[in-house]
């Protein structure tokens, strides 16, 4: 299930459970080829209901909200995927391509201050680009070792761009993996979280909070360094 692209983890269907189970129709006819295509935008419009079933705070949607919100029948949602789990897996690809396949670190040159500011940045509009489908994929985890793997490929990838952008200052301090552990945990969607969901701050305050923390950690690492 997990594809590791520029070291971020994807859902791979084809690896989810029950995946590829729509409707197979004869190769190298026109009837067969209409049909695949309608099957095609039929999944497609249900997993465009399940996203923004989350984005809209739904965390655990059922299968007749899908259907409600994608417009077909109840039949029709497990007449595509198999179950629940499969159709959150496809979301977990379809957000992967869309906020994860070019993120990339931030380039460990420059001015300390210019690579903390482009983190801060990056940080703070990718969390916000991802904040419903990524809540939702904290509570199927549990049950779902597709969306499990998918969550800590992502905490493994989003780890390892900031050891890539702060090399410098790691390697000068005498406890690197216990200031890569910190820049970790005040860098994470965990952190970006509480304070807009569990404390209704607003981005500029979560952006304000992320600098001055690194900002904290980094330089008495590096003091020399501007």
């Amino acid at each position: 299930m997990v594809g590791t692209v520029g070291g971020t983890a994807a859902v791979d269907p084809a690896d989810a459970p029950g995946s590829g189970s729509g409707p197979r129709s004869r190769p190298g006819t026109s009837t067969g080829d209409g049909r695949t295509a309608r099957a095609e935008r039929s999944r497609r419009r249900m997993v465009e209901a399940v996203i923004e079933l989350l984005e809209h705070g739904e965390l655990d949607p059922t299968a007749q909200q899908v259907a409600d919100r994608a417009g077909v029948s109840l039949r029709t949602v497990f007449h595509h995927f198999q179950s629940m789990e499969t159709v959150l897996a496809e979301c977990w690809r379809v957000q992967y391509e869309r906020h994860w396949e070019g993120l990339h670190a931030v380039p460990g040159e420059g001015p300390l201050a210019d690579r903390v500011e482009a983190t801060v940045q990056q940080r703070t509009a990718q969390f916000e680009r991802i904040a419903g489908p990524r809540r939702a994929a904290v509570v199927w985890a549990p049950r779902s070792p597709v969306i499990a793997r998918g969550l800590e490929s992502a905490r493994c990838v989003l780890r390892s761009m900031l050891a890539e952008t702060f090399a410098d200052e790691l390697a000068a301090d005498g406890e690197p993996e216990v200031l890569l552990d910190a820049l970790d945990a005040a860098a994470s969607f965990e952190a970006w979280d509480l304070l807009r969901r569990g404390q209704q701050r607003l981005p500029d305050a979560h952006a304000a909070a992320l600098r001055r923390s690194l900002l904290a950690l980094l330089v008495p690492a590096h003091p020399d360094r501007p």
